[in-house]
């Protein structure tokens, strides 16, 4: 039995693959097998692997149809034999030579079932992004050797830069799901509300490729894609439900507003059919949540005439990024009863312009203006009369112009 396994699926990745391998043949941690997945790649990943293995005999190769990276990482996690399980992407390497050593040897003083490490971006040429403000991301990130809580992580995001004792991911018959796009949190979340306690070693280990990912948007393009993407939030939401992780469920909620408020995600009928069809009710999202309204829009949207959804779904919610400072209350309900009046220039001014600004916001900016926007909109909603009405052709043609000049920015 050697000490780690790691795991690494390959699918099309030519171009990465020896330089993902050398990463880890350069860590000065050496009791360790690689198994590799070829996940029915299309290229000469497999001829790689094949040629690296004679080599480095501690390289395994599993071979099998494309089943997507969550099956592949399974397959291998029962062919493992390491006490410790890593992970490593074919695009992406480990970063520095000790990590392994450093997190296994604090793993196995402590018999931790969990060590967490960091994370780095890899840029277009290949070297590590230096800008990126990594301690301030939705995931921990670690200065000192701790003990933390498994609540302390943050979201379930970039599992990778962690290490998992295999007895206990088997104990709790932990893996992967089915899904073609966002297997990793659900996989992160059952481990963390299963963990009592995590170990954390201020060390880069993982550099993540994100030029190659392309984010999530390019890479969930298909209507499966983004069923089985949305289908990892609910997933993950009733996980950390079901174990009283409040808090954490609440940020991987804001994770999913926000995916809906991308700029081209905001008009996507798949993804509005997606949602209607997989949400109950307000399950998940109730009056007073961040993003309760974008959600109550979708879910329970309007075919014919209603004030209350309608203008705020096509003024305010496809503008999602609207200071409240831009609409107030009193003028907006002045706008909407003079709405076949006027088209209110001064209104599609002042949006644009600020819509301008936000090219240059922060994400957490963003999020911030979000919260200001949810707490606005639900003062819109409790401030006009439910008997109210407005044509719903009308309140399109309207917003017309306002979602013209977002598209053109």
């Amino acid at each position: 039995m050697v000490k780690l396994s790691i795991i690494m699926p390959v699918y099309d990745a030519s171009e990465f693959l020896e330089e993902s391998l050398k990463s880890i043949f350069n860590q000065t941690f050496e009791d360790y097998e690689v198994v590799c997945v070829n996940d029915g790649s299309n290229d000469n990943s497999l001829s790689i692997l094949k040629n690296i293995h004679k080599e480095h005999n501690n390289v395994k190769i599993i071979n099998q149809e494309n089943m997507g990276s969550g099956i592949a990482r399974n397959n291998a996690m029962s062919e493992a034999e390491g006490e410790y399980l890593a992970f490593l992407d074919a695009d992406d390497r480990f970063l520095d030579n000790d990590a392994l050593m450093k997190m296994t040897d604090t793993a196995f003083r402590n018999d931790s079932n969990m060590v967490a490490a960091n994370l780095k971006r890899i840029k277009p040429d290949g070297s590590i992004e230096i800008n990126y403000d990594y301690c301030h991301t939705p995931f921990a990130h670690f200065n000192r050797e701790m003990i933390i809580k498994p609540e302390e992580y943050g979201i379930p995001f970039a599992f990778y830069k962690n290490i998992y004792k295999r007895e206990f991911i088997e104990k709790n018959n932990i893996n992967f799901p089915d899904l073609q796009r966002g297997q990793d949190p659900v996989f992160l979340a059952k481990v963390l509300t299963e963990v009592n306690e995590i170990y954390t070693v201020p060390i880069d280990l993982y550099g993540y490729n994100y030029s190659v990912s392309g984010g999530v948007n390019i890479k969930v393009n298909t209507y499966s894609k983004k069923k089985d993407y949305i289908q990892h939030f609910i997933e993950t939401f009733e996980i950390l439900e079901r174990d009283g992780f409040e808090d954490m469920l609440n940020n991987y909620k804001k994770e999913f507003i926000d995916y809906l408020n991308f700029r081209q995600n905001i008009d996507d009928m798949d993804i509005q059919k997606i949602v209607k069809d997989s949400f109950e009710g307000d399950k998940y999202f109730k009056e007073s949540d961040y993003g309760y309204l974008i959600m109550d829009s979708i879910i329970n949207s309007v075919i014919n005439t209603d004030i209350e959804y309608n203008v705020v779904k096509h003024c305010l919610f496809e503008e999602s990024m609207l200071e409240n400072t831009v609409i107030e209350v009193d003028r907006l309900k002045t706008f909407v009863n003079n709405y076949n009046k006027t088209e209110d220039n001064e209104l599609l001014k002042s949006s644009f312009n600020v819509l301008k600004q936000i090219e240059n916001y922060t994400f957490q900016e963003k999020r911030e203006i979000n919260g200001k926007v949810d707490r606005l909109k639900m003062n819109i909603k409790r401030s006009i009369h439910s008997n109210e009405e407005i044509l719903s052709s009308n309140s399109w043609r309207v917003t017309s112009y306002l979602r013209s000049l977002k598209h053109k920015m």
